[in-house]
């Protein structure tokens, strides 16, 4: 709940149609602890029924990546979406609150996940991967394209809500379109209310080149450990009583 945040926190209620989700914020988190307008236009593209008709979401393997406080999971959630809301250490807390007071705990889950690190806790493939804000440090756009390629199959769609704030955002962009096909979602297919010139939603698959290359690293990469494991076997092995219990991984 908000009270194991270790920030100050406050809560507010957000509405998107005829739905409704309880958010906590908090101080001391930095730009993750705060909802954001591109959040606001992308949950209110979700609900709408005459882009994404009423069952579209139920079942579907969502991602939220770089969530903050998880709107934008959260309302997949609540459409009926099985999410993953992930984000760094610091804000599972945070996430995890907002799961909670929402009793969306049967639908989403808050997951630590560093853009560019080794996704496979997440298990990928996902249907669907959501983002919103997550384009204004360019030290992080190749872990960013990186992340979305790892979590891809050729179904996945990603949608990605992103504010013009820099100059910089064309160098993300370049790299985003070397490996995915993108479109923007036309502005007249956004909330009448929620939408601004400023800010865009776009739409986005893998190119099949890059998916193919990307099996092939991790085909040769499994081949190498099989490879490993066959080596170590054959070695002497040690008494059974000197090898550590194993647990299913969490």
């Amino acid at each position: 709940m908000a009270s194991q945040v270790s920030a100050e926190t406050w809560e507010r209620e957000v509405e998107i149609g005829d739905l409704s989700i309880k958010l906590v914020q908090a101080d001391g988190m930095g730009i993750g602890g705060a909802l954001w307008d591109s959040a606001l236009v992308l949950i209110h593209y979700f609900s709408n029924t005459k882009q994404f008709p009423v069952g579209f979401w139920k079942d579907l393997r969502v991602c939220e990546l770089g969530a903050g406080t998880g709107l934008c999971g959260l309302l997949c959630a609540k459409l009926g979406a099985q999410v993953a809301i992930t984000d760094i250490q610091d804000h599972m807390k945070l996430i995890t609150a907002n799961v909670d007071i929402n009793e969306l705990s049967n639908q989403a889950i808050a997951q630590e996940y560093r853009w560019g690190s080794d996704p496979s806790a997440l298990r990928p493939p996902f249907d669907i991967i959501i983002g919103s804000d997550l384009v204004y440090l360019e030290h992080t756009y190749d872990a960013l394209v990186d992340s979305f390629v790892k979590l891809s199959d050729e179904k996945t769609v990603v949608y990605l809500a992103a504010e013009d704030r820099n100059t910089t955002e064309h160098k993300f962009f370049a790299k985003l379109h070397a490996k995915f096909n993108v479109d923007k979602v036309p502005l007249s297919k956004l909330d009448e209310q929620y939408r601004s010139d400023d800010i865009t939603v776009y739409r986005f698959t893998i190119k099949p080149h890059v998916l193919a290359e990307e099996k092939a690293k991790s085909s040769a990469s499994s081949s190498s450990a099989s490879s490993s494991s066959l080596v170590s076997s054959s070695s002497p092995s040690s008494p059974s009583s000197e090898l550590p219990d194993l647990e299913p991984s969490s």
